[in-house]
C-alpha cells in the first residue's frame, strides 16, 4: 500500500509534491492516517498542485509532466528556480519549435505555472496522532498513481540534469 511503501521511505525534514486539487481541509479528509503522521511527525515540506487543472487551463491536456518537472526543480533547490525555468525553457523551445509557437508557449506556461501554481501546506498539529480510518484508504491508490507519475518525472529530470552536467 501507499503509505508503507512510500511515504514511510520520506527522511526528515524532506520533502513530498502531491499532484492533487484538495486544499487543507480535503487533504485531512482524504489522506491516510498513517500518511498524515508521517508528515507530521518527521517535520516534512508538503507540497501539492493540481497540474491537470494547470494542464487543461494552458491547453495541454493531461500532458502535466513539464508542470511538475517545474514545481519539481522550485521545491528540490538543485540549482535555482531562475535557472532551471531558463534551462526548462530553452529545452522546450528545442524540443517543440518544429511544431509550432503555438506549442512553445503553451511549454512556457507549464513551466512558469509549475513553480507558481504550487503550494505549500501547513501540516496541522493533529496530523501527528491520526489514525488509521477505513475512509482514508479509498484514496491510497490514488496517490499511488500520482507518487508514480511524480517520480518517473523526477527520474527524467535527473538524467536531463546529469546530461547537462557531463556533457554541458
Amino acid at each position: 500500500s501507499f503509505p508503507t511503501r512510500r511515504s514511510s521511505d520520506l527522511k526528515e525534514g524532506g520533502s513530498f509534491l502531491l499532484n492533487c486539487p484538495w486544499d487543507v481541509d480535503e487533504l485531512s479528509e482524504r489522506l491516510p492516517g498513517k500518511m498524515k503522521r508521517i508528515l507530521a511527525t518527521r517535520n516534512i515540506n508538503f507540497y501539492t498542485i493540481d497540474g491537470i487543472k494547470i494542464g487543461k487551463e494552458i491547453g495541454l491536456g493531461g500532458r502535466i509532466n513539464t508542470v511538475l518537472q517545474s514545481a519539481f526543480f522550485k521545491i528540490a533547490d538543485i540549482i535555482p528556480a531562475e535557472k532551471a525555468k531558463e534551462l526548462m525553457k530553452a529545452a522546450a523551445k528545442k524540443s517543440y519549435m518544429k511544431k509550432g509557437q503555438a506549442i512553445v508557449d503553451m511549454n512556457y506556461a507549464a513551466i512558469d505555472r509549475g513553480m507558481e501554481d504550487l503550494k505549500k501546506v501547513e501540516i496541522p498539529a493533529d496530523w501527528a496522532n491520526a489514525a488509521d480510518d477505513k475512509a482514508s484508504d479509498v484514496v491510497q491508490g490514488e496517490i499511488g498513481r500520482h507518487t508514480s507519475e511524480l517520480q518517473s518525472h523526477w527520474q527524467l529530470v535527473c538524467r536531463l540534469l546529469l546530461g547537462k552536467k557531463e556533457g554541458g
